[in-house]
C-alpha cells in the first residue's frame, strides 16, 4: 500500500475537479476545527452544518460539494463513529472524496477574489 505522500506525488499534474486533493482538505482542516473545539470529534448534525459551509466555499478552496442540500444528512448515516458516536477529523479528512465536487462559479470566484483583494 503507497504512503499517501507517494500517493500524492502520483497525483501530481492531474486534473482532480471532482475530487478534493491534500492541499484543499488541508484548507478545510480549520472549519473542521471550529466545531471540534474538544478534539473528540463531532457529532453527524455538525458535519451538516461543515457541509452548509462548505457549500458557501467558505474554505476559499474554488470547489463545492456536487450534492444537493437535502441529501447532507443521508452522506454521513453510514459513516463510522467513534464509541462517543463522533467523526474524527482523519475520517472526515479521508471521507470527503466520498461525493463528488465541484468548480465553483467563475463569477463567484471572481467576486471572492476581489473581495478578497479589497480587504488585503
Amino acid at each position: 500500500m503507497p504512503t499517501k505522500k507517494l500517493e500524492n506525488k502520483m497525483k501530481l499534474g492531474q486534473n482532480t475537479e471532482a475530487q478534493l486533493i491534500e492541499w484543499e482538505k488541508n484548507q478545510v482542516k480549520p472549519l473542521f476545527k471550529e466545531f471540534d473545539k474538544d478534539k473528540k470529534g463531532i457529532t453527524k448534525d455538525k458535519l451538516v452544518k461543515i457541509m452548509e459551509r462548505l457549500a458557501t466555499d467558505s474554505c476559499c478552496i474554488g470547489k463545492i460539494p456536487n450534492v444537493d442540500e437535502s441529501c447532507y444528512t443521508n452522506l454521513f448515516k453510514d459513516w463510522p463513529t467513534s464509541a462517543t458516536g463522533t467523526v474524527t477529523w482523519e475520517s472526515f479528512r479521508e471521507g470527503m472524496n466520498s461525493w463528488e465536487w465541484r468548480m465553483v462559479d467563475r463569477e463567484d470566484l471572481e467576486e471572492m477574489v476581489a473581495e478578497f483583494f479589497a480587504q488585503a
